[in-house]
């Protein structure tokens, strides 16, 4: 039994990340967070305008699968045009994933479910005709198959390893994962962390086993990638007699989302409060405190200028600190204590909460 440790990630793997992220619906700030954080403002933009037009795409139910898939690949990390080895690997990977992952996790719920699931797909697949070219049709039948509700991705994983004429989703696949993982060659920091403290443990079998709840055989040869996309682990068995890729999920990704949640809130929060102490914007707020007041019943009430109101109300506005109401022909201004109450509690949860 040997265990190898590798300081890159397994790009094959990667490129199934990141479409599972995508087809998910990971937000837009969570794709740009890692991007920005690394300084690459112009891929974060080009992704960010990739995948708001994939998304059209996919909402409009307008996109081949294989396009879907190569332009996300080409946002995360390049053209990825190289198909040499693609069709091999394919050929080799495709007739044993499935069901080999299962024999080793077969004392598993959750497998044995898996592969369930994979027979029931397979069976309703073949059944139907002409193996569907998109994945709307794809979804669709799925629909009609009565299977238990499941992620996209992952009934798109069992579509890709139940059916032969998947492979060309296994192609494009191939041809844009070097691509993603040269694109996530920045993180290569994070990686060598990662994977140095998997080799840090004393038992790693144990340590994965405890980690993950599966159970791995002792005799197995294995190789542990790390993963910037994936949050947990994935298991995966090329070959029936080759060694267990362990894809250990360094978290890096939604650590940075988390990190970029929490800048702007702190960004939100210190804008909130600026207006809040501004005395003019103060004294306005203390005055729509007993009741709703039109704009030049305020400006009466504190000696303003209307205009000068019109202003400040307007900044209230979009903090939300404060409604607007019709009422004849005229527009009154409410407080909403409620709403300030919420930013002064978010500010004081900053000072005391301890960032993870």
């Amino acid at each position: 039994m040997e265990i190898r440790f590798h300081p890159e990630i397994y790009p094959y793997y990667e490129a199934y990340a990141a479409l599972g992220l995508l087809l998910e619906g990971t937000t837009t700030e969570g794709w740009k967070a890692p991007l920005l954080a690394a300084g690459l403002d112009e891929e974060a933009d080009r992704l960010y305008d990739g995948r708001l037009a994939l998304l059209h795409r996919v909402q409009e139910k307008t996109f081949p699968l294989e396009e879907l898939v190569m332009a996300l690949l080409k946002s995360g990390g390049g053209e990825g045009k190289d198909l040499h080895g693609a069709e091999l690997m394919a050929r080799e990977a495709i007739p044993h994933r499935l069901d080999q992952l299962t024999r080793i996790l077969a004392d598993q719920d959750e497998a044995r479910r898996q592969y369930r699931i994979a027979e029931q797909l397979a069976d309703t697949l073949d059944a139907s005709g002409p193996v569907p070219e998109d994945t709307l049709q794809f979804m669709t039948l799925l629909e009609k198959s009565g299977l238990e509700s499941e992620s996209k991705y992952h009934l798109l994983w069992l579509y890709h390893h139940s059916l032969e004429a998947a492979e060309a989703l296994e192609r494009v696949l191939s041809a844009g994962a070097q691509a993603l993982g040269d694109g996530l060659a920045v993180f290569a920091p994070e990686m060598s962390q990662a994977m140095a403290q998997l080799e840090a443990q004393a038992d790693l079998h144990a340590y994965l086993e405890r980690e993950t709840g599966v159970t791995i055989p002792r005799e197995m040869d294995i190789d542990v990638y790390p993963s910037i996309l994936l949050i947990g682990a994935a298991f995966i068995l090329d070959e029936p007699q080759g060694p267990l890729r362990v894809i250990w999920g360094t978290g890096f990704l939604e650590s940075r989302r988390l990190h970029h949640l929490a800048r702007t809130r702190i960004v939100d929060c210190g804008e909130a409060l600026r207006v809040l102490a501004e005395k003019t914007k103060f004294e306005i707020l203390l005055a729509l405190r007993q009741a709703p007041r039109y704009g030049n019943e305020v400006a009466e009430l504190l000696g303003l200028r209307p205009a000068t109101v019109s202003h400040h109300m307007g900044e209230l506005l979009r903090h939300s600190l404060i409604t607007v109401t019709p009422k004849q022909n005229r527009v009154y201004y409410s407080l909403r204590p409620e709403k300030i109450r919420q930013v002064l509690n978010e500010v004081g949860d900053l000072f005391t909460e301890k960032e993870e």
